[in-house]
């Protein structure tokens, strides 16, 4: 079993400067004493990784063994598709074309996201929260003051995406691999945006290399939360 527990590490300075300043053009220069107001000590799983490496899957098991209400960044870009009546995929290629919509959409999701984290949840009593950028907002918000996170990492090998990409959205081979391009360039559009170097792993309590033969079931029994 792949498994990595990075226990005592020390974080990287978090050059959050870029994001700060994101956040100040499209929410407001108040940000960061909302996100203060908000922030208690409770629980927040962070769950993180790319396309298809089993984030859903680990946060309903996460949620249903401590109890804890959830959250999918996800779930944010596939209300911004429906409401623009497209298909996930179709809004993110319209957002290709237009960079400053997409990082103005990055933005004020991210915003989001961690105003919830700070918070603990809409219930305040804990959450667990999946996304592909969740492990660096979890630093944020640690180096402002937020205590009580822990960081989950999943990953999987090419092959194992391509046909986890293929079952789940019925598309062909070819049409999977352009979907892990565009992951790729995700990543150097979070670079450019928010200076997060999203293959940096030093920043994760687990990490866990999700494949076809390993077993989320394993990977939980040996987390100690």
């Amino acid at each position: 079993m792949n498994i990595e527990y990075q226990s005592n590490m020390e974080l990287q300075k978090f050059q959050y400067y870029p994001m700060i300043q994101l956040f100040r053009k499209y929410v407001g220069e108040d940000f960061e004493r909302d996100v203060r107001d908000l922030m208690n000590n409770e629980l927040v799983i962070s769950v993180s990784g790319g396309l298809c490496t089993g984030k859903t899957t680990l946060t309903k098991m996460l949620s249903e063994y401590y109890k804890l209400e959830t959250y999918s960044v996800g779930n944010e870009f596939r209300i911004l598709a429906k409401n623009r009546h497209v298909s996930i995929e179709e809004f993110v290629g319209y957002l290709e074309t237009d960079p400053d919509m997409a990082t103005g959409y990055d933005t004020i999701t991210s915003y989001r996201t961690i105003k919830l984290m700070s918070s603990g949840g809409q219930n305040i009593k804990g959450l667990i929260v999946e996304g592909r950028l969740t492990g660096w907002y979890s630093i944020l918000l640690e180096q402002m003051g937020r205590e009580n996170v822990v960081r989950i990492l999943l990953e999987s090998d090419e092959p194992t995406k391509i046909k986890r990409i293929m079952k789940r959205h019925d598309i062909s081979k070819n049409d999977s691999i352009a979907m892990l391009v565009r992951d790729q360039q995700d990543k150097c559009r979070w670079k450019n945006e928010f200076g997060i170097s999203y293959d940096d792993h030093s920043i994760y309590h687990y990490i866990y290399e999700n494949n076809d033969e390993c077993s989320l079931e394993s990977f939980m029994k040996n987390l100690e939360i």
